[in-house]
């Protein structure tokens, strides 16, 4: 969890906002389990309502996206700017703090399902840190990053979730599976933004395109699976009895966009583009 105060402080935040009943921020806090600090931060928001998913993330370098150490020390250097020794540094404390990792995890999984939030697996990369995270409870694989952890998610139960970008891109940044490949081989549960809120959609409508899947099957990956998957049971689907939130997509130009947004029925947001 970076920034821990500064995550707290904006958790609150979004928590108190709720202008006229339309807007329904939910907090993901993504936790490095090698924080020592951040657990104690977490159980407040959990204690608070102010968090309503959790991610264990483990960038300790020799497994997961950083596979080898010296990708982890590339990634200090090129992305904080730090020098050979201040990364040494960083090291070091990264390997020692994550021998109470387990713990912590632990911890935190039964204080969030306590809560009736979903605990998400980040970057799991065998069936053995499958078999390690279901042993705590994670009711999510978030971005398995090969064809062997999602399958082994899949098995186990897990909802396993791909990012949008991914599927645009054609390829994981960090070089990890193909969200595509995923979906090819029925692996693929859910779609999200990874901070890019616009492919979304336009990865939904280009699916069909590129697999089996129909639209319909596609909008199931951002619609009813991610909302089962947070374990958010009034929404996800049109039915009698759920919230009503739904959107219009046009296509001005080529490229899908909302036009249209309700939330419990309630026009919520409108835009009209300029089709020339």
């Amino acid at each position: 969890m970076r920034n821990n105060g500064f995550a707290a402080e904006v958790a609150r935040a979004v928590h108190d906002w709720r202008p006229h009943g339309l807007v329904d921020n939910r907090v993901h806090c993504r936790y490095e389990i090698t924080d020592e600090n951040g657990l104690p931060i977490l159980q407040q928001l959990l204690a608070d309502d102010a968090m309503h998913m959790v991610s264990m993330m483990d960038h300790t370098p020799g497994q997961g996206q950083f596979k080898d150490m010296a990708a982890y020390r590339d990634y200090l250097t090129r992305t904080y700017k730090k020098t050979a020794d201040e990364v040494e540094v960083i090291v070091e404390r990264k390997l020692a703090a994550a021998s109470g990792a387990f713990a912590r995890m632990q911890t935190l999984a039964e204080a969030a399902h306590s809560a009736g939030i979903s605990v998400a697996s980040h970057d799991d990369d065998s069936t053995e840190r499958v078999d390690t995270m279901l042993g705590i409870g994670a009711d999510i694989s978030e971005f398995p990053i090969n064809m062997v952890a999602a399958a082994a998610a899949k098995t186990a139960g897990m909802s396993t979730i791909f990012g949008a970008p991914n599927i645009i891109r054609g390829k994981s940044q960090s070089g990890s599976m193909r969200a595509i490949d995923a979906i090819h081989e029925g692996l693929a549960d859910c779609l999200c933004a990874d901070y890019a809120p616009a492919t979304l959609i336009v990865a939904v409508m280009r699916i069909p395109q590129m697999s089996d899947l129909s639209l319909p099957e596609a909008m199931r990956l951002v619609t009813v699976n991610p909302a089962k998957a947070a374990q958010l049971h009034d929404r996800g689907m049109i039915e009698v009895g759920k919230r009503a939130d739904l959107i219009a997509v046009g296509e001005p130009g080529g490229v899908p966009q909302v036009t249209d947004c309700w939330v419990h029925g309630k026009l919520a947001y409108r835009a009209r583009y300029d089709h020339g």
